[in-house]
């Protein structure tokens, strides 16, 4: 995944985002405790699904880089339609 990440950005950077957001899906989902028993609660339930989730979001995530090499090879690769071609790369980097 960092390889196909290159274009992006660096692989402690894709490590860091892939971790963030199962952090976020684990302990941070509204709404968030209001109490200390509900904030124990909420790290106790979220401890037994993040290696789940950072699996399922680095799952993902791989599948998303191996797309976007796909969409940057084709637009890349077109050369008859150079106004769309540029709008489409835009669009990616977005």
């Amino acid at each position: 995944m960092a390889v196909a990440y290159m274009p992006l950005g660096t692989q402690e950077e894709l490590r860091q985002q892939i971790i963030d957001v199962a952090i976020d899906r684990a302990f941070l989902q509204e709404p968030l405790p209001a109490n200390e028993a509900d904030f124990k609660q909420r790290v106790q339930d979220g401890r037994g699904r993040l290696t789940l989730i950072a699996n399922e979001v680095a799952r993902m995530a791989g599948v998303i880089l191996t797309e976007y090499a796909t969409a940057a090879r084709k637009i890349k690769d077109t050369k008859n339609a150079p106004e769309a071609t540029k709008d489409a790369g835009e669009q990616l980097q977005s």
